[in-house]
């Protein structure tokens, strides 16, 4: 795998991509539409914006639910090197979606793009 920036910059990784098990992206899934549901389900006391926020949340739910399963790879940004300005990314987890990765150099902010 490498990262490279949008003007080809670009150097191999040091960690390699762990594939999340079925289960795992379940759970996240589920995470990510329970909390959502639950502000939907808590929007609907609020007196003239529950009109609006409930609509919105319930479709974040799914939205989102649906988004965090379709991830099927994460990736460990901390000890990888941005290659525009040669500094550590210090990013955390990334987590991918097919083959491709976008992230952002918090040093310099340089757009850059993982893949395989």
């Amino acid at each position: 795998m490498i990262i490279q920036d949008n003007f080809g910059k670009s150097h191999n990784l040091i960690n390699q991509p762990i594939v999340l098990q079925y289960n795992e992206r379940v759970k996240r899934g589920f995470k990510a539409f329970g909390l959502n549901f639950l502000f939907a389900m808590m929007s609907v006391f609020i007196p003239v914006l529950h009109f609006f926020l409930v609509p919105l949340f319930l479709f974040l739910s799914v939205y989102q639910g649906i988004a965090k399963f379709k991830q099927t790879r994460r990736l460990d940004l901390n000890d990888e090197v941005c290659p525009v300005c040669m500094k550590s990314l210090g990013s955390g987890m990334g987590f991918m979606e097919g083959d491709i990765l976008r992230t952002v150099c918090k040093a310099c902010r340089s757009k850059l793009v993982i893949r395989d």
